[in-house]
């Protein structure tokens, strides 16, 4: 064998020790790196979880803490909201402190004038207390004389009475009379009712029909307010009119000082007498 063949040779085997070795020392540096790679690259994992976490957390945080700002932004707006509202009514109590002032002052000022016409008023009420005294004393005096003249007055009263009566019946009495003498001068009681009926007055007498009745005979009877007075006596004949129309006969049968009964004769006209009719002694 040649020697650059040996030589060859050897150097191909040391380079095959080398080859070997490397490879041994790059096999086990492969695994070493390989398995570093893994776990850096778990391990970045992890931290980029984390990381994400984090920022997710941040983002919560952040998220609550803008909540908390708005709500903290919307209390500081309200408080100075009030805080301005606080000012305006503070401004306005203030205002109405001064009014209340000026009044005040003013009811002192119209308490000070109540009190000065107060004691003029109490000044005028004890004159007017002792003028009233005085006042009251002539009242009862004259309420004294007033009563007694109102007891004499009944008395005089009562005493116009009982002669108004007494006149009253001096004229029935005297009525009847004159009645009783007209009879006697036509020949007895009876011819003078018979000449007397249908007797009317010589002047114009006017009066109203008061009341309208019928009697237990069927009668129509008129109470009309002439008496014997008005020149009213038994058997008188007298006329009913109404708006200036002619509605019936009247012939007295009663008479009284200020009144008189009738008889109604409506001559088989149909009419019929009414209240306030007009009464007259003699048809115009």
């Amino acid at each position: 064998m040649h020697i650059l063949t040996k030589v060859f040779v050897v150097i191909a085997a040391i380079l095959s020790v080398g080859f070997a070795a490397l490879a041994m020392t790059y096999s086990l540096n492969a695994d070493r790196i390989t398995r570093a790679y893994e776990s850096e690259r778990t391990a970045r994992l992890a931290a980029q979880a984390s990381a994400e976490a984090q920022v997710a957390q941040y983002e919560a945080q952040s998220q609550t803490l803008a909540s908390q700002l708005a709500g903290v932004e919307r209390t500081l707006a309200d408080r100075e909201a009030r805080i301005r509202e606080l000012q305006g009514e503070t401004v306005r109590l203030m205002a109405e402190k001064r009014d209340a002032e000026s009044a005040r002052d003013s009811i002192q000022f119209q308490i000070d004038q109540l009190n000065q016409s107060a004691a003029k008023q109490l000044t005028l009420i004890e004159s007017y207390r002792d003028e009233v005294r005085e006042l009251r004393g002539s009242e009862l005096a004259f309420r004294r004389e007033k009563l007694e003249l109102e007891d004499r007055i009944n008395d005089l009263q009562n005493e116009n009475d009982v002669f108004t009566q007494t006149v009253r019946a001096l004229q029935e009495q005297i009525a009847d009379l004159q009645l009783a003498v007209r009879d006697a001068e036509v020949g007895g009681t009876g011819t003078a009712r018979e000449g007397a009926t249908g007797r009317t007055l010589p002047t114009l007498v006017t009066g109203a029909v008061v009341e309208v009745t019928q009697d237990v005979n069927g009668r129509i009877l008129a109470r009309i307010d002439l008496g014997t007075n008005d020149g009213m006596e038994r058997g008188l004949r007298l006329f009913v009119s109404r708006n200036n129309e002619f509605i019936a006969n009247l012939q007295v049968v009663e008479t009284d000082l200020n009144s008189a009964v009738a008889v109604v004769d409506t001559l088989g006209r149909g009419t019929e007498v009414r209240q306030n009719d007009r009464v007259l002694s003699r048809l115009q």
